[in-house]
């Protein structure tokens, strides 16, 4: 794993692009902490996903809901088909 310190260091001074930090961020003293540490802002997403404004359909979130994290993996599935993947 990388360090936020570590990217941090390896950036050009006054040239470097924001650095957003992101994944299990769950907590607002979370972000105080990430953007302390120097990260120009977060993202949260799993966190929104079950709110009304989400695009995720009513079956998406059931099988959210219902999913243990025995059954889950980590994908960037829901990205692809969205055509949202900016990888």
């Amino acid at each position: 794993m990388v360090l936020l310190s570590e990217v941090l260091a390896a950036l050009p001074g006054e040239n470097a692009p924001p650095i957003l930090a992101a994944s299990g961020i769950a907590n607002g003293a979370q972000i105080a902490a990430y953007l302390t540490a120097g990260a120009s802002g977060t993202v949260l997403g799993t966190r929104f996903l079950l709110t009304p404004e989400s695009p995720f359909s009513a079956v998406q979130k059931a099988a959210l809901q219902a999913a243990k994290s025995t059954n889950t993996v980590r994908t960037l599935a829901y990205d692809q088909a969205r055509g949202t993947n900016q990888i």
